[in-house]
């Protein structure tokens, strides 16, 4: 894929800011293993004692896998079930003017003190590739492509005898570069919060 280079080895580190757990601050990916239509690739939240492995998959659209965005969703304090998903992460041919996107459903239980929380959510994604730019990040200036785009999230969620609706929506705008891959992203949250991810040094064999 001419925007990310899968291979045994390959790593990218992200600096996340800011953060509502400074202990996943920082971040390395690092691809495992690759077979015929996937890889794995690991996750290593360094200063919270955390390793995750996500498999994702190759496709004739693009990369198909996220357990690394469902991960962000819980904060890790809720255990979260995948139930059905839809569409592609990154598509096969990164071009601008290019749109794409995804739909999930998933379930989480979440514990609150003494409270205990069930939910079904469905998440709608859809990005758009808008142009080419220049950006300086920790691990250098790179011409990519920006692509922006938003995260919807509708969910139902029972507390106590009571079901109770909560609606969101998340601004996103990413940029990847050729071979790199992901190399920024700004997330606006529903309060006007910006979190900034920014890749800090990676390796590509």
């Amino acid at each position: 894929m001419p925007y990310w280079s899968i291979a045994p080895g390959a790593s990218w580190t992200y600096r996340n800011n800011p953060t509502s757990d400074p202990r996943i601050e920082r971040a390395t990916y690092t691809v495992r293993q690759v077979n015929a239509d996937g890889f794995t690739m690991q996750a290593n939240f360094g200063d919270a004692d955390l390793l995750v492995d996500y498999d994702y998959r190759c496709t004739d659209e693009g990369i198909v896998g996220f357990g690394a965005l469902l991960s962000a969703l819980s904060q890790f304090n809720a255990r979260t079930e995948l139930l059905e998903a839809n569409g592609v992460l990154v598509p096969r041919d990164l071009r601008v003017g290019q749109s794409w996107g995804a739909t999930l459903r998933l379930r989480q239980d979440i514990q609150i003190g003494d409270t205990s929380v069930n939910a079904i959510s469905d998440i709608t994604l859809s990005h758009r590739a808008v142009g080419e730019e220049v950006v300086a990040v920790p691990a250098g200036e790179f011409r990519a492509i920006r692509a922006e785009g938003t995260l919807k999230m509708s969910t139902q969620a029972e507390v106590r005898g009571m079901s109770v609706p909560v609606d969101f929506e998340f601004g996103i705008t990413q940029w990847y570069a050729p071979r790199v891959g992901w190399v920024k992203a700004e997330n606006v949250a529903p309060t006007g919060e910006r979190i900034i991810t920014e890749l800090v040094e990676y390796s590509l064999p």
